[in-house]
């Protein structure tokens, strides 16, 4: 996965800034949505996804934690529109 956002904005690093309440699903910047995306849950963010269905995904995610992936590193995500 890319550790740079991509050029001409409309990203978010989510440590830092949370999108949009307009924004209902974002996935990781060249992530493809339907393999792992997050989706606007109330109190956070849930993963939905082909690598995440069946595995006992971790639930409910907070927000500054959405682009993180399984090695710790954070990615930038992007919106994806409805989830």
């Amino acid at each position: 996965m890319p550790f740079d956002p991509p050029s001409g904005g409309g990203y978010y690093w989510a440590s830092i800034e949370q999108p949009g309440d307009d924004v209902s699903t974002v996935v990781r910047y060249r992530e493809h949505p339907t393999y792992r995306r997050a989706v606007r849950a109330d109190g956070g963010w849930m993963e939905r996804g082909a690598s995440v269905e069946g595995t006992g995904s971790p639930g409910l995610i907070p927000g500054e934690r959405v682009g993180f992936c399984w090695a710790g590193t954070e990615h930038p995500v992007v919106a994806v529109g409805e989830g």
